[in-house]
């Protein structure tokens, strides 16, 4: 999975630090659901929280037949 960084601003404050819970670039287990929890920090200590959930599901061998195929036509 890739996403991209959390939007941040500030209007006192332009550095403002964002951590996840979960760094990006986490793998994540078929067939979980997990909660990644985001938090920005200003320099005065102010800060704001959010969370998304990640939700990974598997693919019937079928299915997963029928994508690879389709990504290898395009990447042709």
């Amino acid at each position: 999975m890739s996403s991209g960084a959390a939007t941040v601003s500030d209007s006192c404050d332009n550095s403002v630090s964002v951590v996840y819970d979960i760094p990006p670039g986490s793998t994540f287990a078929a067939g979980t659901t997990t909660t990644v929890m985001c938090t920005a920090t200003d320099a005065s200590g102010n800060q704001a929280h959010c969370d998304f959930n990640v939700t990974v599901e598997s693919l019937a061998a079928g299915q997963r037949e029928a994508i690879t195929s389709i990504l290898n036509q395009i990447l042709m």
